[in-house]
């Protein structure tokens, strides 16, 4: 519990505070992660294949809930006696969902403040990066030459790049039929060049580690499912997780932690209670406030 209180940011307390209180408290994180890491590093032993980390759409420097659930999650399997290792993003991913500028979508990624937050916080000896000069694998005129159910039909090397990146850009601008905004197929296009990029990248990552499995965030949106994707192509297992189910608890899932099957009955009808409660959750997913 008093590692959790340390860890779990409060979002709208966080955006309250001034930059030097932001500062500040960062600091104060930064110094208890790194104690927690030099203490496991005194008692794991770890041997055989890792498991590999990966969480790119949660957060850009402050440390939230979600990056909380990835370090205990962590710092419990290397106590246990497992490995891990933590890929981490130096620019590479061209267009990353935390860093997209809903109004101006030419507009770069924060890399700097990403990286820097990257380097405080997790331990150098136990880190991959994702490198910023991954060449482009496929044009962004061609991907904006074809129709929008082409782009989401459209395939590289075996791998549904449309149906990978559809979600991300959905959320992202909270709109399900994207073909009906101005923004919609530009930034699609983004994240599917992106996402190109990123599968050779992952393919010798693997190789390279050999993991035990693969433990992302969320596993629906590009980057996180891009690489979900290339390990089930290894037969390697791949395992997500999500926060805020209910108050205060991580879920995980061998798979993808948001997609839950509900059956539906043809004769299910709501009443007006449940329309309003609907309508009301809709209104504040729009505005982007999930939990």
């Amino acid at each position: 519990p008093k590692v959790y209180n340390v860890l779990k940011a409060g979002h709208d307390l966080w955006h309250q505070l001034n930059p030097t209180e932001q500062e500040r408290i960062l600091w104060q994180r930064s110094q208890r992660v790194k104690q927690i890491e030099e203490a496991v590093q005194k008692q794991e032993k770890g041997i055989g294949s890792p498991f590999l980390f990966f969480n790119a759409s949660a957060q850009l420097k402050y440390l939230n809930f979600n990056a909380a659930v990835e370090f205990l999650t962590a710092w419990g399997l290397r106590l246990g006696g497992q490995r891990v290792h933590y890929v981490l993003c130096e620019g590479g991913i061209k267009k990353c969902i935390v860093g997209t500028h809903v109004q101006n979508l030419n507009f770069p990624p924060p890399c700097h403040t990403c990286i820097t937050h990257n380097t405080v916080f997790y331990p150098t000896h136990l880190t991959t990066h994702i490198p910023k000069d991954l060449p482009p694998c496929v044009e962004s005129s061609h991907l904006a030459s074809l129709s929008f159910d082409e782009l989401i039909a459209f395939e590289y090397q075996g791998f549904k790049m449309g149906e990978i990146c559809l979600p991300s850009a959905r959320w992202l601008l909270r709109c399900h039929d994207l073909e009906r905004i101005e923004r919609g197929k530009q930034l699609y296009i983004q994240y599917i060049t992106a996402c190109v990029s990123l599968i050779p990248y992952f393919k010798q990552l693997i190789e390279k580690h050999r993991p035990q499995g693969v433990i992302v965030f969320n596993g629906t949106f590009y980057p996180e499912a891009t690489l979900r994707e290339v390990s089930n192509q290894y037969d390697i297992p791949v395992y997500s997780h999500e926060v805020g189910f209910s108050p205060l608890s991580a879920f995980f899932s061998k798979g993808v932690a948001t997609a839950h099957h509900v059956e539906i009955p043809s004769t299910f009808q709501m009443g007006t209670r449940e329309n309003a409660k609907l309508d009301a959750y809709m209104e504040q997913r729009v505005q982007g406030n999930f939990t």
